[in-house]
């Protein structure tokens, strides 16, 4: 009898740790560099030389990571039915059937009182810009990503929301020549990743996303090829307009355009062949990409520890 106890125990144990680890899969951990954002305007402002500021930077981008992991997981219960037609998409936990619909929901609302409790803790600015966030991907699931281009600028306005809240959380302002080199750069990884989606999957991927079959690819990379160009005369502006990128020598900031500009013209060769369609997986699918962004944040932040 207390063998097959055990043996009960043990397989309970497995099921347990299965559910929990397709759990996590739901939760899309691989997203969560879209949230390192929070960090930039702290690197940017160099403000990392207050220890508190670290701390509080942390704590910002774990809030974030709850807040972007909860909407995951109650979008994904909504679009199960939905995802199960798309050839990729199947294959998610809620989809596939590996997470139940109601231990989802469960746990996508846990993880977006968490994330708002966390935003809350720093400052009531930053729980504002998480309140936005959270409105503005309900919005977007509900309503907006049907709509043809107002979608894709509610998806770029998610990565400005969490630039914001990230200078909330320390306290800096955001300068006009920061907010461009965001805003160039999110739109150009959202038009990117609009135009992968219809290289890779054509017309048929319309039946799986219908806002695509408003969208032209020769169009889309105009836009993603414009927004890259903007991104980085607005980084080069700043650098040469300030003499100084946070405290950093004007012959460092300006090096540091070589980096940046060759990460960008890199991003473009990637999203020309359609590799645009997972953004958050690029610096580690591309080794020269991921090169390039290291060395340009090599240089910056030796630029910034000259002051």
């Amino acid at each position: 009898m207390s063998a097959l106890a055990g043996l009960l125990g043990q397989r309970v144990a497995r099921t347990r740790g299965r559910r929990a680890w397709w759990l996590l899969v739901a939760a899309r951990p691989h997203q969560w560099t879209k949230n390192a954002l929070v960090a930039a305007p702290a690197i940017a402002a160099a403000a990392f030389h207050r220890n508190e500021s670290v701390d509080r930077v942390l704590f910002a981008f774990v809030a974030f990571c709850l807040l972007s992991s909860g909407t995951y997981l109650l979008n994904d219960v909504r679009d199960a039915a939905r995802d199960r037609a798309h050839p990729r998409k199947r294959h998610r936990p809620v989809a596939a059937g590996r997470v139940s619909g109601r231990l989802a929901v469960a746990t996508g609302l846990g993880s977006l009182g968490a994330g708002m409790l966390i935003a809350g803790l720093l400052d009531r600015a930053v729980l504002g810009w998480a309140i936005i966030y959270v409105g503005l991907t309900g919005v977007y699931t509900l309503r907006l990503r049907s709509v043809p281009w107002i979608e894709m600028l509610a998806v770029a306005a998610a990565y400005l929301v969490r630039t914001a809240a990230g200078a909330a959380a320390i306290d800096v302002p955001l300068s006009r020549w920061f907010l461009l080199v965001v805003t160039a750069a999110a739109l150009a990884v959202v038009a990117g990743k609009r135009d992968g989606e219809l290289r890779r999957a054509g017309r048929s991927a319309v039946a799986t996303r219908a806002v695509l079959g408003a969208y032209r690819s020769r169009v889309l990379s105009a836009i993603w090829a414009g927004a890259l160009a903007a991104a980085f005369v607005a980084y080069a502006g700043w650098a040469v307009s300030r003499g100084q990128v946070a405290g950093a020598h004007e012959s460092i900031a300006l090096l540091s355009c070589v980096p940046l500009g060759l990460a960008l013209w890199r991003t473009a060769r990637v999203f020309a062949v359609g590799g645009g369609e997972e953004p958050e997986m690029l610096l580690m699918r591309d080794r020269l990409l991921l090169l390039a962004a290291l060395v340009w944040i090599a240089i910056f932040v030796f630029g910034v520890g000259l002051r």
